[in-house]
Parts: structure tokens; C-alpha cells; sequence
């Protein structure tokens, strides 16, 4: 099953604003994304990694002083206390920050996919569709993949189609398909990205 995109340049005003909206509601998803069932809250994740740090604070200062009462009658044997309590804190330091979660590259903003897509040069360019991932063929020749796993969200307002990444937009126009079927697209697409979100009630 393969589906080809011949696309134009994105020049009518209706279109324009409907990609707009699109990257308005891209915007809204990522900054109040939606909770799976039995997920934390954020609220609730920052209480846990400050009581985390709390209980890590309480244990070291623990270990101090104990270091610290324990060489008290030896001035040598406090120095190798204390260079070992030192050691020790530096360790426990390494540990939390290569345990701590990656934090995700910082999304695109609505003005950045904004301007990419105006900028794209789409006379002669094409994208297929099929079950090795969307491929983009410029005009001037050679191809990319994107696999779908790295499609975030899908946006249908009237006229388009709407494809976001992290870091990039693709628009498809309805009047773009030349090889397949509106609908089966949809169906073929919807069962490849997460989330499909249909903005032809609001546009």
C-alpha cells in the first residue's frame, strides 16, 4: 500500500490558517499533555524527587557526623575521616546526577515550524507513504525517511494534514494526493501514529 503527495506551495490564506491552528493545538498538547491511567501527576513527581533529596541530605549529614565524632581523639585519623567523607560525598554526587532522568531535547515552537514550512521549497517535491515510513523527495533529487515512530501528532483541519515532530512540521494539502484514496489514507495513517487529532469541527 503506498501513497503519493505531489506538493504545491502553501499560498491560499485559508490554508495558511488552518496550519497555524494546527501548530496552535501541537503547542497546547505539549504543554498540557494528556495522563495515561495510573501515571503521577508532575505535582506529585516533584514531591517525591524533593523528599528523595531530602532523605539523600539527612543521610549524609548522618555520616558526618559520625566521621566527625569518631576522630575526634585522633588529628591524623580525623583528616583520613574527613578525605574519605569528602570521597564519599563526591560519589554520592556522580550517582545522582548519572541517575537522574535525561531530560528531552526542547521542542520547536509554533513560530519556528512556522517559518520552516514557509521556507521549504515544495514546487516538485514529493512524499510517499507506505509501510516503511513517510519519504520525502525533493525536487532536486535524493530522499529521507522518517519513520512514523517519530511522528508525534497528526492534525486534519478541511484542507490539510498536518505532521509534527519534534523538531519539524511536514503539511500535506487534501488536493496534494495524486495515488491513493482520502479516506484509506487516514484509516492507514491513524493505525501508525499515536495521536490523530481532527480540527474540522473548530476550522
Amino acid at each position: 500500500m503506498e501513497y503519493t503527495f505531489e506538493l504545491r506551495p502553501l499560498r491560499n490564506p485559508a490554508v495558511l490558517a488552518q496550519l497555524a491552528d494546527a501548530l496552535e493545538e501541537r503547542a497546547q498538547l505539549l504543554a498540557h499533555p494528556r495522563r495515561e491511567k495510573g501515571a503521577l501527576s508532575p505535582k506529585e513527581r516533584l514531591r517525591r524527587k524533593k523528599l528523595r533529596y531530602r532523605i539523600y541530605l539527612a543521610a549524609l549529614t548522618f555520616m558526618g557526623l559520625v566521621l566527625i565524632t569518631f576522630s575526634l581523639p585522633d588529628p591524623v585519623g580525623e583528616i583520613k575521616m574527613l578525605l574519605g567523607g569528602a570521597a564519599l560525598t563526591v560519589c554520592c554526587a556522580l550517582w545522582l546526577w548519572i541517575s537522574r532522568e535525561a531530560r528531552p531535547a526542547r521542542a520547536a515552537s509554533k513560530d519556528q515550524l512556522m517559518t520552516q514550512v514557509g521556507k521549504a521549497e515544495r514546487a516538485g517535491a514529493r512524499v510517499i507513504f507506505n509501510e516503511g515510513g513517510m519519504h520525502i523527495c525533493p525536487a532536486q533529487g535524493g530522499e529521507e525517511l522518517v519513520p512514523y515512530p517519530e511522528i508525534q501528532f497528526a492534525f486534519e483541519s478541511s484542507d490539510l494534514l498536518v505532521l509534527t515532530g519534534a523538531r519539524r512540521a511536514m503539511a500535506l494539502q487534501t488536493l496534494e494526493l495524486s495515488w491513493g484514496d482520502w479516506e484509506e489514507f487516514r484509516g492507514f495513517l491513524s493505525l501508525r501514529i499515536d495521536e490523530m487529532v481532527d480540527l474540522r469541527k473548530t476550522t
